[in-house]
């Protein structure tokens, strides 16, 4: 019942001087309306977005053959919801999708490019038009059916006049849906409506002060609600009134159509749909020839209540709030608003993770496939890896389950032709770290760091979900605390779920194969098994968009990161095929438990010891390298240890288990780039591809990874100037280059028809030597690392390298310690006095002057790590016997004293002259060939690394050197 005259008052949401919160809040509130869960007459689930679908299908014949245009579409209105809606409708009842299209006089690009990523059935027009003279969109051979939702009381009467005729002229049906009219009905809803933001506040913006400042001290949001929410009532019309706006035009042929329009009570108590239905005779099928009140074809009973869960409510703010932030709001939930995005779960993914949550910043991690690696795959551990995995409190995880090995053994054919041992020396890495490099499975590698994540930031990895598209606002490139990247992710449905083939199986007695489970339970954790069921994070089939400021692409070889951003891989790849097996052996051969190379007239075989008793064998399979085409399945692994055998005879060889085997092609590639405007990174296979002889590709992965977390932690953290970002290409690239080359040489090597030499072998072994511990990388000058030539006067560790392992005590416990140790990855920078000759009171006096200088220099640049511990962390090593120094004779700097907690012993240390028990003839002073007269201060990045040297005094080149790197207080 109409109970006022229509007039055409203004509303605050379309004055420009509007503020965008008030225009974000409203949008929200009209989004929740049509989602509202309930239920039908028929007892079935059902929304205003329901009953709005299964009018168009009631009232328009043949809805199929139609393209929904919204020629008002604003920032996308219900059209994202009522898609999918109608499609399953129409799919439930055999038929095709259809087509909806976006328009509007001022264009909303972003958001509406966002929501066509989402959906191949939604389009949008980039140019504007107007609604009152939108030509035909659909394309031809489809009709055209224009939807005004909750937008036509906008129109004053010129205006509406223009949008019928351009419907009526160019279209084949119209529908209009309204929520405000002139009925006492729809100005009690009103009333509700304006009450509600006291409720929905603090649901929807809890953490946004000027949303609870203008609902709870100064309410402007009920006020514009309450305004613009009556005004919008007496604005609306009834169906007489809109046929009226039709046949008063004279010139309008309206011969064609028929109209019909209703109310339908949607929201209890008082939400009611006003619509209107227009429709040419030639597509409907008995509307009737004038407008008619229609019966109310949907009682609505509510289910869920009157307000969004959360995970509804994040939806509709990314994507449809108006603040113009991307055309998606400031006011996600966390979860949706991250730090940093890894895609990837495999080592290097979860290397990087394992950096931000040691820094604290909020980071997720997605992963294609279902559960972490089961077995097999990469396992060399090489020493610079077992040096950084100790570094984060994960030493102990190899120690207790890896399986070391200390030797390297080269077999080949003596004089007279039978396969004998050539030469035994000490395993690659042993004589640079104080760890023995071994192999542990990559399922124990992965599970280890999963659980040391979740033990720092609760952060579990998110399984079954894959990127579909990442785009970048390069106008916030340079604004590094920006959400500048949003990444679509979708939930995969069950039988697209990646798994990982386990190949495992048992040899019978009668030489038959039986499959079995295979070594997939993790022993580095408890209760792993939830690990190795394949799982989907989240509804399958379900999207999201994540908006975050850094994204880390460590997706693998075939990485869809790379792909996106258009790099190239670099390189050549072979024909030669290898087989890799992991077995229990039933042999003679005497040296499967040291790492081997085996040479013969027949090929090549190399063996590394791993756990559980199995042996890990690279098998070159005979004529691949000729284009053969290879046997498939579990001949496979018969056909290698077949070529095995023949390698090794006289010696014999069958196994009696199989934990894992693959094939793979010989190929070596490196990315053009490893990174994009600082803002999205790619590490890991992503960036370079090789064989797996060498046992490099894992550490050189986990290695990118620990080379970028801690820059992008201290730039996150506001600790460091976002500029060292650039370094991670210049450091790590060159790096993956080499292994390339490396990698070159060593599968031409294996590959060769005229087979190796020992010659050969030596060679490429000394290449190895020196590159596989990854002890020797060295990074060249930067930001980060000082190019001051000058500084090998004071010592001969060289810049850019890490900081070498070496024996020295604490002073106050008299303990032994590693050098290494102290400088554990938990973000800190270290600076190390090395004092030298502290005996000596013109030394001593040096060295506390300098614990003076830098009382002044530290505050200029205090920060903390996530455990409060300091930025730049001072260290003491003193070149004198225990028993003639104590802690006390140096300055607080180095004897720092907390009134809570007491004194700090664990900054100053002892680097004895005489050397007992150590297995050290030599002081590190001596070994570094730090002058114990004169000392040096070396600065330690937190990767280790050695990033600038001076002397003593040079505190005003220290301040200048991290000046340069620090955001300074």
């Amino acid at each position: 019942m109409i109970i006022t005259p229509r007039f055409h008052l203004l509303e605050i949401g379309d004055q420009s001087w509007c503020p965008e919160f008030l225009r974000e809040y409203s949008h929200l509130a009209r989004m929740q309306m049509w989602r509202m869960a309930g239920k039908g007459k028929d007892g079935e689930p059902s929304t205003p977005a329901e009953f709005a679908c299964n009018l168009m299908l009631e009232h328009i014949p043949d809805l199929s053959s139609f393209t929904l245009v919204d020629p008002c579409a604003g920032g996308g209105g219900p059209i994202p919801i009522l898609e999918p809606t109608l499609n399953r409708k129409l799919r439930d009842r055999g038929l095709g999708p259809v087509k909806f299209i976006l328009s509007d006089l001022w264009p909303s690009l972003e958001r509406w490019a966002s929501i066509a990523k989402r959906s191949q059935n939604i389009e949008y027009i980039a140019e504007p038009r107007d609604a009152t003279e939108v030509a035909k969109l659909a394309k031809p051979g489809k009709k055209e059916c224009r939807i005004y939702n909750l937008c036509f009381h906008h129109f004053d009467d010129p205006a509406a006049e223009l949008v019928l005729r351009s419907a009526i002229e160019s279209a084949d049906a119209f529908v209009i849906f309204e929520m405000t009219n002139r009925t006492l009905t729809a100005f009690l809803n009103t009333t509700f409506i304006v009450l509600s933001p006291f409720m929905t506040t603090l649901m929807w913006f809890w953490s946004s002060p000027i949303h609870l400042f203008f609902t709870y001290v100064i309410p402007l949001v009920p006020l514009m609600f309450a305004v613009d929410g009556y005004v919008s009532c007496i604005r609306g019309r009834t169906d007489a009134e809109l046929e009226n706006l039709m046949r008063r035009q004279k010139d309008l042929d309206l011969s064609g159509w028929e109209f019909k329009g209703g109310e339908t009570k949607v929201l209890p108590p008082f939400g009611v749909m006003y619509w209107y239905v227009g429709v040419k005779k030639s597509q409907q099928n008995g509307l009737g020839a004038s407008t008619k009140r229609a019966s109310d074809p949907l009682a609505y009973t509510p289910n869920k209540g009157l307000f969004w869960d959360c995970e509804e409510l994040e939806f509709f703010k990314m994507n449809y709030s108006t603040n113009g932030t991307n055309g998606h709001g400031h006011h996600g939930s966390d979860y949706s608003h991250v730090d940093v995005l890894i895609i990837g779960a495999g080592p290097t993914g979860l290397m990087s993770a394992l950096w931000m949550a040691e820094f604290g910043v909020k980071v997720r991690i997605i992963d294609e496939r279902g559960t972490r690696a089961l077995n097999g795959r990469a396992d060399g551990f090489h020493v610079r890896s077992l040096e950084i995995w100790d570094s984060f409190g994960l030493g102990h995880v190899f120690a207790n389950h890896g399986t070391p090995f200390a030797t390297w053994a080269l077999w080949a054919p003596d004089g007279e032709g039978r396969l004998s041992r050539q030469k035994r020396e000490a395993a690659i890495g042993t004589d640079a770290s104080r760890f023995i490099c071994g192999t542990m499975h990559q399922g124990n590698i992965e599970a280890a760091l999963v659980d040391a994540i979740k033990r720092r930031s609760g952060v579990e990895i998110e399984r079954g979900v894959v990127p579909t598209c990442i785009t970048v606002d390069e106008t916030k490139i340079h604004d590094h605390a920006a959400h500048a990247i949003t990444v679509d992710v979708r939930r995969v449905k069950r039988d697209e779920l990646g798994t990982w083939a386990v190949n495992a199986h048992s040899v019978q007695k009668d030489g038959s194969t039986k499959t079995e489970r295979g070594h997939v339970e993790a022993d580095v954790v408890v209760n792993d098994g939830s690990d190795t069921v394949p799982i989907i994070s989240g509804e399958p089939g379900t999207t999201e968009m994540i908006h975050t400021k850094y994204v880390i692409g460590a997706d693998g070889a075939h990485s869809w990161v790379r792909r996106q951003l258009g790099f190239n891989m670099e390189g050549a790849s072979h024909n030669a095929q290898w087989g890799v097996i992991d077995v229990v052996l039933i042999t003679d051969f005497p040296d499967f438990k040291k790492h081997c190379t085996i040479l013969s007239p027949h090929g090549t075989v190399l063996s590394v010891p791993r756990e559980k008793n199995l042996t890990r064998l690279y098998v070159q399979l005979p004529g691949s390298d000729q284009d053969a085409t290879p046997v498939k399945g579990i001949d496979t692994a018969k056909h290698m240890m077949e070529s095995a055998a023949k390698i090794l005879a006289p010696y014999k060889l069958s196994y009696s288990y199989c934990d894992w085997w693959t094939v793979y092609k010989v190929g070596q590639r490196v990315s053009d780039h490893f990174e994009y405007k600082q803002r999205i990174f790619l590490g890991g296979d992503a960036v370079h591809t090789h064989t797996p002889k060498g046992g490099q590709g894992m550490n050189v992965s986990m290695q990118d990874a620990y080379n970028l977390g801690w820059k992008l932690g201290g730039v996150l953290k506001k600790q460091l100037n976002p500029s060292v970002l650039s370094t991670y290409e210049s450091e790590r690239r060159p790096i993956a280059q080499l292994l390339i080359d490396i990698d070159t040489v060593l599968a031409g090597n294996l590959s060769k028809k005229d087979r190796m030499t020992t010659l050969d072998v030596n060679t490429v072994y000394d290449k190895l030597r020196d590159f596989n511990s990854g002890a020797n990388i060295c990074y060249p000058p930067s930001a980060i690392v000082s190019g001051t030539s000058s500084s090998s006067a004071l010592t001969s560790l060289p810049l850019g390298m890490r900081m070498a392992p070496y024996p020295i005590f604490n002073l106050s416990s008299n303990l032994p310690v590693d050098l290494q140790s102290l400088f554990a990855s938990n973000g800190q920078w270290r600076l190390l006095v090395m004092g030298g000759d502290v005996t000596s009171k013109a030394q001593l006096s040096r060295v506390n002057a300098l614990g003076d200088a830098l009382s002044s220099l530290l505050p200029k640049y205090q920060g903390s790590t996530k455990s409060g511990a300091p930025l730049l962390l001072p260290l003491l090593l003193i070149w004198a016997s225990m028993e003639q120094m104590e802690s006390s004779d140096f300055h607080d700097v180095f004897f720092p004293l907390d009134e809570e907690k007491g004194y700090d012993y664990d900054r100053i240390f002892v680097d004895p002259p005489a050397r007992k028990g150590t297995g050290r003839t030599e002081s590190a002073h001596v070994a570094f060939d730090v002058s114990v007269g004169k000392g040096c201060m070396i600065l330690v990045r937190p990767d280790q690394c050695i990033s600038w040297v001076g002397e003593l005094d040079d505190v005003a080149g220290l301040d200048k050197f991290m000046g340069g790197i620090f955001l300074s207080n």
